[in-house]
């Protein structure tokens, strides 16, 4: 059985570990983490540790198997005035973990696909990550299904960055549309955004 629930202090390095073994064949990753980075792997989980330490817990979610993390989604809300713990030691570490090239081929990133975000108060999915021993059973639906119906209490639109045709198909799936594609590097980008669905 698949139990999603709110991100904690105590599941945050968990879900980094997921997150970093999920991406880290992702053709996106490897723009901030180039295949020949030493010790890549453990870097990217480092990375991820900053991301989960400085997410929203109200937006970020775990999804539990056997009372294992198993995925993990986390979630910006825009406009927002969260301000993370220790927020600067965290920027620091992504810092690190990422390199003086991939900070910058993140803020390449960011330049060229937030643009494509909705102007109005929205939610953006960053991430979305099962681990690789889980992958088939449904958690990456358990944790959409779960965000989505709490969005959609209060309809705005959703807005998150596809790397892959796959990840782009899922997404379709439950309601995401394909704005467009951008090429960044090595990889293309696929948009979306899910307009505002109400429930009533």
């Amino acid at each position: 059985m698949i139990t999603v629930t709110s991100l904690t202090p105590q599941t945050a390095n968990d879900a980094a570990n997921v997150l970093g073994r999920a991406f880290a064949q992702d053709p996106v990753i490897a723009l901030f983490a180039p295949w020949d980075l030493p010790n890549r792997e453990s870097r990217i989980i480092e990375a991820y540790q900053a991301f989960t330490h400085l997410a929203d817990p109200k937006c970020a979610d775990v999804a539990l198997l056997e009372n294992q993390v198993a995925g993990a989604a986390l979630w910006s809300h825009y406009p927002s005035s969260f301000i993370p713990p220790e927020a600067d030691a965290w920027q620091s570490r992504l810092g690190q973990a990422l390199g003086a090239q991939g900070r910058e081929a993140l803020e390449a990133f960011n330049a060229a696909t937030h643009p494509y975000a909705p102007t109005e108060p929205h939610w953006h999915l960053e991430d979305l990550g099962v681990s690789p021993d889980a992958r088939g059973m449904g958690v990456g639906k358990a944790l959409l299904t779960h965000r989505l119906n709490l969005i959609d209490t209060n309809p705005q639109p959703a807005f998150l960055e596809s790397t892959t045709p796959n990840s782009e198909r899922l997404y379709a799936r439950f309601g995401f549309e394909t704005v467009a594609r951008v090429e960044i590097g090595a990889a293309t980008v696929r948009l979306m955004i899910r307009p505002p669905v109400s429930r009533n």
